[in-house]
């Protein structure tokens, strides 16, 4: 009687494993009907060489995101070849580039121009423009700014003069003058007081050069602009929304990954840049975290009035000549989905 009540239990478990086992089959069996997919290709144009500052694409690669999503990516590096600076836009609109990282400026002026470009998320919620000083100049507020040298580059003169005007400055009691290196030695060798400069590039490089820095971020004074942004064009998000909520989830991801461990994640930025100083990059990086996900925010979300207020800064110093539909050039909705908003 045990031996037959035995065989009975034991034909029920074998009966149990077959039937788990046949499920598993057709589970895996839609899982490599998924994985056997062709994976679609997107280039995606980086507005600079590798380092620190893509860090979140990085991390979308080498972490497994794009794959997961079905993408296969390949990252196209920026900066200078044959000494012309390669421009993202033109990339895009060439068809080089299927996504490129560009800035809500330069989205706007495109779009002014007729050229159909969109931006689809944020990698920085706050821009990383700001004032830079020596400790002992005393410079702390933009009114200190009164009577002392800043230099700024060229383009980046209109946001500068925004914030002048944000706190009733008469820019004509500052000294300004024009930015026409990539250093910081003007500033360590008091050719100037002021450098017009970004706080997670050369806002670094002043600490590493073994000086204290005063800064002046111009977001902290409501003069905000998106310098990070993934764009695509009206034609993409028209034909294949699907692509781009797919590449906006991952990209999402990986900077959630860079958050949640900086250090893995600069090892990964080595991985495309051997050439590159771990510690310095780490250094940038987190001069650089805060401006990706500040409190009260969501990764990628971009907010209505600081394309607005780009745009009136565009407007106010007569690079745009004509006002254009703000609203057109941006759209949250895959962002907005990815956060389940």
């Amino acid at each position: 009687m045990l031996r037959t009540k035995t065989s009975f239990f034991t034909v029920a478990i074998l009966l149990i494993v077959g039937s788990l086992s046949l499920i598993g089959c057709k589970s895996d069996k839609k899982n490599d009907t998924r994985n056997n997919e062709a994976a679609t290709n997107v280039r995606l144009q980086m507005n600079w060489t590798h380092e620190y500052s893509s860090v979140g694409l990085y991390a979308a690669v080498k972490n497994g995101h794009f794959h997961r999503e079905n993408l296969n990516v390949e990252l196209i590096e920026g900066g200078f070849v044959n000494n012309q600076f390669v421009n993202p836009i033109d990339e895009l609109l060439a068809g080089r580039a299927d996504f490129i990282l560009s800035d809500a400026a330069s989205i706007l002026l495109a779009r002014s121009e007729g050229k159909p470009v969109v931006g689809v998320m944020t990698v920085l919620q706050r821009s990383p423009a700001a004032l830079i000083s020596l400790r002992e100049k005393a410079i702390s507020r933009p009114q200190d700014l009164i009577g002392k040298t800043v230099s700024i580059a060229p383009d980046a003169q209109p946001i500068y003069l925004s914030l002048l005007a944000s706190q009733s400055i008469d820019a004509s009691e500052i000294n300004l003058v024009d930015r026409t290196t990539f250093g910081i030695e003007p500033l360590l060798e008091g050719d100037i007081d002021v450098l017009g400069a970004w706080i997670i590039n050369e806002g670094v490089m002043v600490v590493q050069a073994g000086q204290e820095a005063n800064v002046i971020l111009y977001s902290d004074y409501g003069v905000n602009n998106y310098d990070f942004v993934i764009v695509t064009t009206e034609q993409m998000i028209s034909e294949r929304p699907e692509v781009v909520e797919k590449l906006v989830r991952a990209i999402k991801l990986g900077l959630d990954d860079v958050l949640a461990n900086p250090e893995k994640a600069i090892d990964l930025t080595l991985s495309y840049n051997a050439n590159l100083d771990k510690e310095d990059q780490l250094e940038h990086l987190r001069a650089m975290i805060p401006l990706i996900k500040p409190p009260s925010t969501q990764i990628g979300i971009m907010q209505p009035d600081v394309w607005v207020f780009t745009h009136q800064v565009l407007v106010d110093q007569a690079i745009l000549s004509n006002p254009i539909d703000v609203s057109a050039a941006y759209n949250n909705s895959f962002i907005d989905k990815v956060h389940g908003n």
